[in-house]
Formats: C-alpha cells, sequence, structure tokens
C-alpha cells in the first residue's frame, strides 16, 4: 500500500496539518466519551434529570459528528488517519448538574482552543481549504455551544445548584422548548 504522502489525491497537505488534525479527532472521540458517561449518569435512577440527559447525549452527538467529518477530510486529502486509545473520563460521578454543565464547558473550551490551534497551523500552513473547512463545520457551532452552555449555567447558579432548582432547570427550561 502507498504512504500517505505519495497517494494521488494529496496536494499541498502539510504532515503538520495531517498531524494536528488526527490530534483533534482523538480529542472530538475522548469529548464523544466524557458527555456520554455525563448523559448516562444524568439519566440513573438516583439523578433523574432527563432534559439533562438528553442535552449531553446531543452534545455526544456532536463530538462524534465531529470526529467522523475530520476523519472523512484526511481521506478527502489523501492524510492518513492515526487513532489512539480514547482516554477514559476523569470523573463518572458528579455532586449536581451544575457541576456537570460546568465540567462539559471546560471541554467545549479545550475542543475550541484545540480548534483555534488547527485553523492557526492551517493558516501558517496556508492551506485554504482546511481553514475554510474548520470555519464552515466547526467554529460556528463551538462558540453557539459556549454560549448555550455558559447561558445555563448562570441560570442554574441563579437558581441554586441542587432540589428544586435541578428540578426546574430541566423541566422548564429544558424540557419546556429549547433548542436541545
Amino acid at each position: 500500500m502507498e504512504s500517505p504522502q505519495k497517494t494521488h489525491v494529496r496536494q499541498h497537505y502539510n504532515k503538520h496539518c495531517e498531524d494536528s488534525v488526527n490530534r483533534h479527532i482523538n480529542l472530538e472521540l475522548h469529548t464523544y466519551y466524557v458527555y456520554l458517561s455525563m448523559a448516562h449518569f444524568l439519566d440513573r435512577e438516583d439523578v433523574p434529570l432527563k432534559n439533562f440527559s438528553q442535552l449531553l447525549l446531543c452534545l455526544s452527538s456532536k463530538a462524534r459528528e465531529q470526529a467522523e467529518k475530520l476523519m472523512e477530510l484526511q481521506n478527502l486529502r489523501g492524510g492518513l488517519i492515526k487513532l489512539e486509545n480514547v482516554q477514559k473520563p476523569d470523573d463518572t460521578e458528579w455532586n449536581s448538574s451544575l457541576q456537570v454543565l460546568e465540567c462539559a464547558l471546560s471541554l467545549v473550551k479545550r475542543v475550541n482552543k484545540s480548534l483555534i490551534n488547527l485553523y492557526d497551523i492551517a493558516n501558517d500552513s496556508t492551506d485554504a481549504h482546511l481553514r475554510n473547512f474548520l470555519g464552515r463545520h466547526f467554529l460556528q457551532q463551538q462558540v453557539q455551544s459556549l454560549k448555550e452552555l455558559s447561558d445555563l449555567i448562570n441560570t442554574q447558579r441563579k437558581l441554586g445548584s441542587q432540589g428544586c432548582a435541578e428540578f426546574l432547570l430541566d423541566n422548564l427550561t429544558l424540557g419546556g422548548g429549547s433548542k436541545n
């Protein structure tokens, strides 16, 4: 089998860009895994926050889709996909939905920072296709996720972080016509 550098489709695809895309693929897969863990924690019978759970399942699905888009990009550009072991979540138990949201926001910020770094690498490599791809498929979605999670955190802080406040936020905000 030919090496990725000798494929016919590969043109102006810097090795540094290819490696950075692979790192981001693996970060998105880790993010998928963490959100999935959070979602199922929130769906436990002793926690039952169904709408919070659905929000995290949606974020999980988006992270997996982002990883798949980047894998398609690697194939499109003649790159080689290099998957690593998916790192397990640091936590699998949380004290409140507020703590889950704060962890999720931290993860969104980490992914956003990685995307900005990847965009900068594409810019330094004068890879217009990669820059355009990231702008079109990733950057706006990340900003929206940051805003949505920040709004939920601020609302929950105003209501309180446990008991009735969690119930109200779960059922009235997330369950009552939210986009999620």
